[in-house]
């Protein structure tokens, strides 16, 4: 038979007396820096890299943030790079201004003409929209992305 070291079984428990004064301070000192921890990883700017190429080689865009991870590591500018021959469907009407509406500043998919974009872009009937693309005067046409090859 179980029993409890005061002999009763279920122990019972008084629920208006005050915790141990010890108790306390070790639980809220645990409870906090877990809290600190979890500030930290939640504000944390860095994303991993969550956008992976399917079994085909294909990566699916789903989100405004798939398809910004996906212009980022094919331009070289953040994470494992994407080659220029990766291919991408567009499973979502994808919107990439903020909040209040304004447009992000986009730089197109691989516009360099010695490093055109060589994958396909299938668009599967979707569109994306909430961007503005800032270039030099007369420094040539661009959209969603640069030179193809």
């Amino acid at each position: 038979m179980l029993s409890h070291k005061n002999g009763q079984y279920p122990p019972t428990f008084n629920f208006d007396a005050p915790p141990p004064a010890k108790f306390n301070k070790v639980y809220l000192t645990r409870l906090f820096l877990l809290s600190i921890l979890a500030l930290f990883i939640l504000a944390s700017p860095y994303r991993a890299c969550a956008l992976t190429p399917d079994s085909d080689g294909r990566y699916t865009i789903d989100t405004s943030a798939d398809l910004i991870e996906f212009n980022e590591r094919i331009n070289g500018i953040k994470g494992d790079p994407i080659p220029l021959s990766a291919d991408a469907l567009l499973t979502a009407d994808i919107d990439l201004s903020d909040a209040n509406g304004k447009p992000m500043d986009w730089m197109p998919i691989s516009g360099d003409y010695d490093n055109p974009y060589t994958g396909t872009f299938d668009g599967a009937g979707h569109s994306v929209k909430g961007y503005e693309i800032r270039k030099p005067v007369g420094a040539g046409t661009a959209a969603l992305y640069g030179l193809r090859g």
